[in-house]
């Protein structure tokens, strides 16, 4: 979208750009004749030390974007990325074995041997990692490596002009920062003949007529690398060494034809490397400074990017990588992030933040779509944003989407097999869904969902993971007779409609009938699904989650039967010392004898299960000293998490062999209750890693046998017999320090 003159103060600051570089070309012949040649060249340049942060993905998005505004305006705008890998290794990454690389030290890296098999050398690993990357991120880059160049030849005559004006260079190292080594040194750094090391080296003295450079390998030039004390003689053309790094910046702007170059703010700081890289352009090498400088301006930088408000460093393997981020986090997310947040702004990113900006990204593609109105301003802005970070071509017609933190609750509710197309059943349940995905919407569906699980897994905070417990007496001591009666209202209601905007009405309608603030209503839910008062969106998680569970968990089920005929119970209520059963039909009257029945086949299998997990729990606990970190119980399979280091899956299915075993043998299971004080005196009675709250003084203790002892609250058999027999149905590795069991009864 290129937008018209007459409707500049809505024009985007890369248009901008885009305007004045045209304008710059326009009015100086030796731009005019590099654009003819070559076109508008944006350049950018990375040192691949060691793993590239996050923040030099910022550069190459901003320079990514000139380049395409520079295309939309019809131009041909070039985005060019080179790797200096004739710098010198002068740090040693902390994940690096230092016997392995530390002999390398001052020696280019484009001559130090890859870490890894596969690539050329140390320059090719670091660069390739975040290269290989960009289809992805959607940076459309010309790749180069300036040691090529310096080996062809390209920086020949810049070197000459270099060193047959070596006392300018000085004086403007004097003039803009005193007295310094630099004011003294030739400008360039050979590379050793006998070592090959370039970060030990001085030229000292240029034959300007034979053109050789005599130079000296100082032993103690550095601290990082030692010199081995050659005093030679080399030419200083096709390789055989480098300039210093703001003479080379300079040197690289006419030699490339850069109309277009930013940098980090700390490039820009007054009197710092682009000032000097300017003065030498300009004075030197006759060539007029890049956008957004000018021979006069120095110009604005880009700020830092930082994770949790740290700057990362490559070198030091500080931060969050290019490489790693980019399978952490939705390239089109943190591509989207840069593109909305003007170069002269910090980005403190947040993973925790990540669904918020997902929210955002899909707000401004409504508005491309004209699905939104804004006004005017804010439109074009917003469209425009859209179209500089949309990876890929944007389709015709706005893409089905969901919300992350929907993503993220249905990848953590429902199994992994075959997930996307659970989730695109239960999105035509819910009514999300109104007619069939595409292969690409799927597609898009299918990423959010995997980036969505890795989210909730690492980054999100604790209220937004999903650990269903199983319902206990203590869960539902904490709610009073009146959250209780809102619950079983909600679960009649939740039976019949789940559409989010008609069940936040019911909701607040429910909380007035029953006299408590909405906000209590919301806590009860929670309390009964998490045993939390609060958590995610409770809408979204409650379509997440199987809807007959849900409806169950807020109510529970059964029938009366009156002289042959059954009455189904849909609400049970207390008024006073009285139990009151709603039923589905009239028919029952005052003194008539009922029998009460509850749907015993399902209870009694979630009772085996219940049983079952706290033999397997005893067991494991008594043979690894695990703790639980979470569970769920459901009629077809129910799982245990522990927190173990390993997950030996032989030794687990061995532990499974010892619960048949004691299942054969039966043992009685019963329960009683115990002061708290006492009860915390027996070890192993708490095996949960979250024990009981201190306001729990009375607990219940469920004892099987001479197996386990544990504080419980749910229902149980009489005897383990009852359990039938135990099987695994998988095991999974869900993080760090947390294996998670699947197990099912037969029959």
């Amino acid at each position: 979208m290129v937008v018209s003159k007459k409707q500049k103060e809505y024009v985007y600051w890369t248009d901008r750009v885009a305007e004045e570089l045209k304008q710059r070309v326009k009015e100086n012949k030796t731009l005019q004749k590099i654009v003819k040649e070559r076109g508008y060249i944006v350049y950018d340049e990375k040192t691949p030390s060691g793993r590239i942060h996050i923040g030099s993905g910022r550069g190459w998005v901003i320079h990514d974007i000139i380049a395409k505004t520079l295309r939309d305006h019809k131009l041909k705008g070039r985005f060019i990325l080179s790797s200096d890998d004739m710098d010198p290794f002068d740090a040693m990454p902390s994940f690096l074995p230092k016997e392995k690389f530390d002999k390398y030290m001052g020696i280019p890296f484009r001559n130090v041997p890859s870490p890894e098999k596969g690539y050329e050398s140390y320059a090719d690993y670091f660069f390739s990692q975040c290269t290989e990357l960009f289809e992805k991120w959607g940076i459309e880059a010309e790749l180069e490596s300036t040691g090529e160049r310096y080996i062809r030849g390209d920086f020949n005559w810049a070197i000459k002009i270099a060193l047959d004006n070596s006392h300018k260079i000085q004086d403007i190292y004097q003039k803009i920062y005193g007295k310094t080594t630099s004011s003294d040194k030739l400008p360039f750094n050979p590379i050793c003949e006998k070592c090959g090391r370039i970060g030990t080296t001085v030229a000292y003295e240029w034959d300007k007529k034979r053109e050789l450079l005599r130079y000296f390998c100082k032993p103690d030039l550095v601290d990082w690398a030692k010199g081995c004390g050659h005093d030679g003689e080399i030419s200083p053309y096709n390789g055989n060494g480098k300039l210093p790094w703001k003479v080379e910046w300079a040197a690289k702007w006419p030699t490339v034809g850069v109309v277009a170059e930013t940098a980090g703010k700390d490039h820009f700081t007054r009197g710092g490397s682009r000032t000097v890289a300017i003065q030498i352009a300009c004075n030197i090498f006759n060539y007029p400074p890049p956008w957004p400088s000018t021979s006069e301006e120095d110009g604005k930088g880009y700020e830092f990017f930082l994770v949790e408000g740290k700057k990362m460093s490559t070198s030091k393997g500080i931060g969050t990588s290019f490489a790693e981020i980019s399978t952490l986090v939705p390239p089109e997310i943190l591509r989207f992030l840069m593109v909305k947040t003007r170069p002269e702004t910090i980005i403190d990113f947040k993973e925790e933040n990540i669904p918020m900006i997902y929210s955002e990204f899909e707000k401004y593609e409504k508005i491309y779509f004209g699905l939104d109105k804004v006004e005017p301003r804010e439109e074009r802005n917003a469209k425009r944003i859209y179209e500089l970070s949309y990876i890929g071509k944007i389709p015709s017609k706005k893409p089905f989407r969901i919300s992350f933190d929907f993503a993220s609750m249905l990848s953590q509710s429902l199994p992994k097999e075959d997930i996307t197309e659970k989730v695109i059943e239960t999105l035509k349940k819910t009514g999300h869904l109104k007619k069939p995905l595409n292969k690409f919407e799927k597609d898009i569906l299918t990423g959010t969902l995997e980036y969505a699980e890795l989210w909730s897994k690492e980054f999100a905070p604790e209220r937004l993971r999903l650990n269903i417990v199983k319902l206990s007496n203590e869960i539902v001591n904490k709610l009073s007779e009146d959250q209780k009666n809102a619950l079983r209202q909600l679960g009649d209601f939740w039976k019949k409609e789940n559409d989010e905007n008609k069940t936040w009405e019911k909701i607040k309608k429910i909380a007035l009938e029953n006299n408590i603030p909405t906000q209590k209503l919301f806590e009860a839910s929670y309390i009964v699904l998490l045993d939390k008062t609060s958590g995610p969106r409770l809408m979204p998680l409650m379509q997440s989650l199987d809807k007959d569970f849900v409806v169950n968990r807020l109510k529970d089920t059964g029938k009366l039967i009156y002289d042959g005929e059954e009455f189904v119970v849909s609400d049970v209520t207390k008024n006073g010392d009285m139990i009151l059963h709603k039923v589905d039909k009239s028919g029952l009257n005052v003194g008539d004898r009922i029998k009460g029945v509850i749907d015993w086949e399902r209870r009694h299998r979630l009772m085996r299960m219940h049983t079952t997990s706290h033999i397997l729990s005893a067991i494991i606990h008594n043979e690894t000293g695990a703790l639980i970190s979470g569970g769920g119980l459901d009629l077809d399979k129910s799982r245990i998490d522990f927190n173990v280091n390993e997950f030996d899956r032989e030794k687990f299915a061995g532990y499974v062999e010892k619960v048949n075993q004691l299942v054969k043998e039966g043992g009685e299971v019963k329960s009683y209750f115990m002061d708290r004080n006492e009860a915390m005196k027996i070890p192993g009675i708490i095996k949960l890693l979250e024990a009981l709250p201190p306001n729990v003084q009375n607990m219940r203790i469920v004892e099987i046998h001479g197996i386990d002892m544990q504080a419980d609250g749910g229902n149980h058999i009489k005897d383990i017999r009852e359990i039938g027999q135990v099987e695994i149905v998988k095991m999974e590795n869900k993080g760090k320090n947390n294996r998670r069991l699947y197990f099912t009864l037969k029959p």
